[in-house]
């Protein structure tokens, strides 16, 4: 079932890294009672795992851009609205647009560049930026009936402070992480917290 699940979302092209495929399996090992919720899965687990099913691999993604233009085909498109009629259709979503969600995340540069002004050839225009660049992740979701969810924010530090939300839309939330990226834990926050 783990094997069939990694490649359907492999398929249409949410594959997971060997760090996401681990997890998933020690949560689900200990979800059945076979795994103490201590000892997650390791890499030895996984190369075993994986030479049991030949048809999986690790394997090195393309770029974005090179994926994104290859995929942006008319035979691509296809197969992947195929795909996702399936997978609805298999489970029964088709007449519930309710629980059909769409979850990205986005970073979002916080450097700002000022636009070129015009001033006296001697003079030295200034302007006020960022000391230096960071990212703040915004995690959005929307739901297939036409309604979306509140943003949910992902800043860079170590303390989460109500200011940051400051003049953010009603029921927006955040949190802090050492990166200002999302990880698996700010994201399982984003699904129990936040979406639900």
């Amino acid at each position: 079932m783990l094997a069939r699940h990694l490649n359907s979302t492999a398929v249409v092209g949410y594959g997971y890294s060997r760090t996401e495929a681990m997890n998933l399996a020690s949560d689900y090992a200990v979800d059945l009672g076979l795994r103490d919720k201590d000892h997650p899965f390791t890499l030895r687990w996984l190369y075993k795992f994986l030479s049991r099913f030949p048809e999986l691999s690790v394997k090195t993604p393309r770029s974005f851009e090179s994926a994104h233009a290859r995929c942006a085909t008319r035979g691509a498109i296809s197969n992947n609205s195929t795909e996702l009629n399936k997978i609805l259709s298999e489970n029964d979503l088709l007449s519930f647009p309710e629980a059909i969600f769409n979850i990205d995340e986005k970073g979002l540069s916080v450097y700002h560049t000022h636009p070129k002004s015009i001033a006296d050839a001697v003079y030295k225009a200034k302007a006020i930026t960022s000391a230096r660049s960071h990212t703040v992740t915004l995690i959005g979701g929307a739901i297939a009936m036409g309604n979306h969810e509140p943003p949910f924010f992902v800043f860079l530090g170590k303390r989460m402070l109500p200011e940051l939300l400051h003049g953010t839309s009603t029921g927006a939330a955040g949190v802090v992480s050492e990166t200002g990226w999302s990880n698996t834990g700010i994201f399982s926050q984003y699904i129990r917290e936040h979406l639900v």
